[in-house]
């Protein structure tokens, strides 16, 4: 279970983004790229899939939680019970079909 930005693991990291409407938009390797859209900004974040290990801290405080334009202190408040998080009050459902057609996978 996580603990603050601690023993995050992508299982973890996608429940956050998927309870705010975040969509997988394409896979490469290991590397899953989500996208959505938070405070009318199009969002997109990349999440290493490494089965269960942890993600390293660095990773998700300076790549994935900038990268969803979702405020750190949401993440860390919402990680003990991801099947009860609500959504980040900036999140607005987003379909991948808006995007232009020139960025679609």
């Amino acid at each position: 279970m996580p603990n603050r930005l601690n023993n995050w693991t992508f299982k973890n990291a996608v429940g956050i983004l998927t309870a705010n409407y975040f969509t997988l938009r394409n896979i490469e390797g290991s590397h899953h790229y989500y996208v959505g859209k938070v405070a009318g900004k199009i969002c997109v974040v990349e999440v290493q899939f490494h089965a269960n290990k942890s993600i390293p801290t660095k990773t998700l405080q300076h790549s994935i939680i900038p990268k969803s334009g979702i405020p750190q202190d949401y993440w860390i408040k919402n990680c003990s019970n991801i099947k009860k998080c609500k959504p980040y009050k900036n999140s607005e459902p987003f379909d991948v079909e808006d995007l232009p057609d020139d960025s679609k996978p």
